[in-house]
């Protein structure tokens, strides 16, 4: 499926530069506000995690106003946990949990009237680096507890302005995990991870887009 995605995006970029249409990249920048989501072990709560999201965009317009954006991005998600103890009604901080993406989210990005707003959506593969577990100082690799591949549903809205040439751009997006991002285990497996679970969260992103011509 990851080969069948990469591959699409390729004919697209393709197909793109031979219609002549106009191009713009640029760069971006940002932070996530992510969490997980599943069947929670009992006695064990999920929690949203900060991160880091900074990539490249390369956008090419399909028609007026309407834009075809790659925009491959390096992309921390992950979760705190937080774990009930008789006695202490609030519980107790659990492990952090960190997952580092190499994600390629493929967009169609429709551009106001005002040329000052616009919509977003499509998807985003993503290719696990490392996952990390965080508990009292202590760090454990537990890449091998995830899917090596994810796949997100990206919506979301934006803000351009005009800088000169170039236009800068603030976002906020919205990702899920259409997959399940676990891996194989078994129920008599300690770990505070489902069996099954997805990641959600925001994106909020600033980009600079500079045009490289068009028609």
């Amino acid at each position: 499926m990851r080969r069948n995605l990469v591959l699409a995006a390729a004919i697209i970029l393709v197909a793109s530069h031979a219609a002549g249409g106009e191009w713009r990249l640029g760069l971006q920048g940002g932070a996530s506000n992510s969490g997980l989501s599943g069947d929670t072990p009992s006695g064990v709560s999920m929690g949203d995690k900060s991160g880091l999201a900074v990539g490249v965009i390369g956008e090419f317009s399909l028609a007026e106003d309407v834009w075809l954006s790659i925009q491959p991005m390096y992309l921390q998600r992950g979760a705190t946990t937080k774990i009930k103890v008789s006695g202490q009604p609030e519980g107790i901080e659990g492990p952090t949990i960190s997952m580092d993406y190499i994600a390629v989210p493929i967009l169609a990005r429709i551009v106001s009237g005002n040329k000052r707003t616009y919509v977003m959506g499509g998807l985003s593969p993503a290719f696990l680096l490392d996952g990390q577990q965080q508990e009292e100082g202590a760090k454990q690799d537990i890449t091998s507890d995830f899917n090596g591949f994810d796949l997100s549903a990206n919506i979301g809205f934006g803000l351009m302005v005009p800088v000169g040439r170039p236009t800068l751009s603030f976002e906020i997006r919205y990702e899920q995990s259409i997959l399940n991002l676990a891996a194989s285990r078994t129920e008599e497996d300690d770990d505070v991870f489902p069996l099954r679970f997805r990641s959600s969260g925001f994106l909020f992103l600033v980009g600079l887009l500079l045009p490289l011509g068009g028609k």
